[in-house]
């Protein structure tokens, strides 16, 4: 274990009382929400200062810099990620000048705001630049510790402390959020993080915001068991309730102050309050807690150390078996209305053709269709077919993904092709928001965990999914190394199949293929898109990402007409086709504008 730094000497001496919320303070008195609070420090400093004032005068002998979300990642969100340095050092300017020589500032450094890999796509050395970055603005602006707070991922919290520690010699502290189960929404265990964070010189530890007083009474109980670093504590002022459209906390200041005192019995030498918070209940915490002595602990026994046990899938999804080079799958975008019938009726002769599967997208180029988990349900009630619903990214955050997946594995729908998704705003709503919780590969983990009876981060769900999982392979990508990376991720995620945009060249998809791992073979579904005139070819070619279709081909349809075009475009699909039952998995179907008739076309020519 490394050697923890010193707090400040007060933190010896007796009880520290922390402020309280600085967010909701700023709203109430005027402040944007839809802007960043730490602009603040700059355009209205006054604001930010009479907050740090109150808090004082309410009794805390500690107060945070307004600097929670100032980093890099939430900044960007504004176009404001070059001011990350000035709210840090401004921040802590603000916050120095009201305090004095007896009240300590802590730098508040908050969750960078997004996922790191393989869940997310920000890797671990951005995340560490990224905390370096806003640690280095609140050091030079003369702040005495650093607070880690409100943080839910472990791995996240490490990679910040390897770049606090290599340059930063002030006292660090460490908080973390977890639900009224004691764990994060990440699913780490406060065994979990004193187990990590002994790595680490880190000087206090604790919990803040998720619960009210009495949850972080119980999680304070359970880290004064087992840590000898100091326990802080902040909770919310209890839970928020919605009054009139606005969201309240409506829980007194005296239970509040109260709770707190049972808090420090229990162990907490640090208190304060985060989230529904104000200077009326840091007042009463103050008082209640004052005279109170240092917790005196010994801790009971060691963090147990989980035992990770390699999951079990629900095992091998039928839908692979049938890949076997005579499978055909049709790829259907659905209605735009309430009206499913038209479209299930057009299908219909190609399952009577001996058609495999449906393919059903998830509102392509952000244009609104019906839900697809429904209608890929409606096809395989109606049609008694097999269903791979194709997911995005974009519409749903890691929450809304568990839910939309239990409930395709509940209707009966057998493969999940994961894709990251076109943003909203190339679309039909451009001003709605795009969600990227996660990538692709992030997604396929999710449904990997759940084919093995578990959430993302590893709580049992019950009975498990069984979905084949599938991923996009580009094999004629520009920079074929960068593909094959994102391709590993893909395998590791739990990538059982593959699928290509439209193919026109199978002797290049061919080589590609050789650029696989030797011990990795997935089955591979080909995709043909029967061209229909040189114009449609040129927009393919030109406008659409991903799709390449030859410069003989494009040549050849622009001196066709009508009728010569479509059979040029057929003759090139029917070869794909054929060969792509040859070689691969089968073959996908991708209809040019839901014109099902062609591909009856190929399959029969």
């Amino acid at each position: 274990m490394s050697q923890p730094i010193k707090l400040p000497g007060i933190f010896q001496e007796k009880v520290v009382v922390f402020d309280g919320a600085m967010g909701s303070l700023l709203h109430e008195r005027g402040a944007n929400p839809r802007r960043p609070f730490e602009e603040l420090n700059i355009i209205s400093p006054h604001l930010v200062c009479q907050i740090h004032a109150e808090y004082i005068q309410a009794g805390a002998n500690a107060i945070e810099t307004n600097t929670f979300a100032a980093n890099r990642f939430s900044l960007s969100r504004h176009g404001l990620e070059d001011k990350v340095y000035d709210f840090n050092v401004a921040g802590v300017k603000l916050a120095r000048s009201v305090a004095g020589p007896n009240i300590v500032v802590a730098g508040s450094v908050g969750p960078l705001g997004v996922r790191l890999q393989p869940i997310g796509s920000v890797s671990v050395k951005e995340a560490k630049s990224a905390a370096s970055e806003q640690i280095r603005g609140l050091i030079d602006g003369g702040v005495d510790l650093i607070l880690i707070e409100t943080q839910s991922d472990l791995d996240a919290v490490c990679a910040m402390l390897d770049g606090a520690f290599e340059f930063c010699e002030l006292p660090v502290m460490c908080q973390f959020t977890v639900g009224a189960d004691m764990v994060t929404s990440s699913g780490d265990t406060l065994d979990d993080i004193v187990l990590r964070l002994a790595d680490y010189p880190i000087s206090a530890i604790g919990v803040n915001c998720g619960v009210g007083p009495e949850g972080t009474l119980r999680a304070v109980q359970e880290l004064s068991e087992i840590t000898q670093l100091p326990i802080s504590a902040q909770p919310n002022s209890g839970f928020p309730a919605n009054v009139d459209g606005r969201t309240l906390y409506l829980s007194g200041a005296n239970y509040f102050g109260e709770r707190g005192a049972e808090i420090v019995k229990a162990g907490a030498s640090i208190i304060g309050g985060c989230c529904g918070t104000t200077p009326a209940h840091i007042e009463s915490l103050a008082s209640n807690v004052a005279g109170l002595p240092l917790p005196a602990r010994r801790p009971a026994r060691s963090p147990r150390r989980r035992e990770t046990i390699a999951p079990e899938t629900s095992g091998h999804s039928p839908l692979l078996n049938l890949m076997n080079g005579e499978f055909i799958t049709v790829e259907v975008t659905p209605p735009k209305d309430t009206n499913y019938v038209a479209m299930v009726e057009k299908l219909r002769p190609l399952v009577d053709a001996g058609i495999s599967c449906i393919n059903v997208t998830d509102n392509p180029m952000a244009s609104m269709h019906m839900s697809a988990i429904a209608f890929a349900h409606l096809v395989k009630e109606k049609l008694g077919i097999a269903t791979i619903l194709h997911l995005t990214c974009r519409d749903l955050n890691i929450l809304g993904m568990h839910s939309a997946l239990l409930g395709a594995s509940a209707l009966g729908i057998d493969g999940i092709l994961a894709l990251t998704g076109d943003p909203a705003s190339v679309g039909d709503f451009p001003g709605a928001t795009s969600v990227f919780d996660v990538t692709s590969d992030g997604l396929a983990k999710i449904i990997s965990s759940l084919n093995a009876g578990l959430d993302y981060v590893g709580k049992e769900i019950g009975d498990s999914t069984n979905f084949a999982i599938g991923a996009a392979f580009n094999p004629i990508a520009e920079e074929m190394e960068k593909e094959l990376g994102r391709l590993a991720k893909k395998r590791e995620a739990g990538a059982d199949f593959l699928m290509t945009q439209p193919i026109f060249d199978i002797d290049a998809l061919k080589r590609s293929v050789k650029l696989l791992p030797d011990d990795w073979n997935p089955p591979l579904l080909v995709g043909v898109l029967p061209l229909r005139s040189s114009r449609h070819a040129e927009f393919l070619h030109n406008e659409i990402p991903g799709m390449n279709v030859p410069e003989r081909i494009r040549k050849q349809l622009s001196e066709a007409d009508g009728d010569a075009a479509k059979e040029i475009g057929l003759g090139y699909a029917r070869e794909t086709y054929i060969a792509a039952r040859e070689s691969f998995g089968g073959v996908y179907f991708m209809p040019p504008f839901n014109n099902f008739d062609v591909i009856r076309e190929v399959m029969t020519g």
